[in-house]
Order: C-alpha cells, then sequence, then structure tokens
C-alpha cells in the first residue's frame, strides 16, 4: 500500500485589474457635493424663563404673576404669597422661583 500527499492548493490570485484603469485623483464615490443655504428663518430658541413641570411648560414669570424683570426679594415675595394661597402647588411655585433666580 502507498500512501502519498496531496498538493496544497496555491493560493488564489488577487484580480487588481481595476487599479490599472483608476484615475490619480481623489475619487469621491457615492458621496455628493452640497452647498450651504442661507436661512432667513431662525428657529425658536428656549427662554431660560420657561420650565417643565409634570411634562408641561410654563413659563416662571406669568406662573408667578410679577412682570418679567423683577429683583430677587420681589420674586421671592411672590413666591411666599403664592405658596401660602396655593399650599397644593407649592413645589410648582418653587420651581418656578428658582427658574427665574
Amino acid at each position: 500500500m502507498l500512501l502519498y500527499r496531496k498538493k496544497k492548493k496555491l493560493p488564489t490570485k488577487l484580480d487588481l485589474s481595476s487599479f490599472k484603469n483608476r484615475s490619480k485623483g481623489p475619487s469621491l464615490g457615492g458621496v455628493r457635493k452640497v452647498q450651504a443655504e442661507v436661512v432667513d428663518d431662525e428657529p425658536p430658541r428656549v427662554s431660560k424663563d420657561i420650565f417643565l413641570y409634570k411634562g408641561k411648560k410654563y413659563n416662571a414669570w406669568q406662573a408667578l404673576g410679577i412682570p418679567a424683570g423683577a429683583n430677587s426679594s420681589e420674586i421671592k415675595a411672590a413666591y411666599a404669597a403664592k405658596a401660602k394661597q396655593d399650599a397644593a402647588n407649592k413645589d410648582f411655585y418653587f420651581k418656578a422661583m428658582k427658574t427665574v433666580l
């Protein structure tokens, strides 16, 4: 009985023929050029006086019932009055006060 080895298969050669005809410059492939456009409209900005409470947006100045730009003593006095008047929503008024301070 004779034993013999099978010859190993030679590795396959890579087909590099597509590189021969390729241009030397940079290629973008599937990327397209886009130009920037000037837009007149500006997206609405979120005011710093808006706060979220239980998933809804509120204006802190309106919630406290004071004009925008009031000083800190007026804000604290408005909070104290609202919290005393409506004790059930005390945390709502507290969040409004913290937003404007």
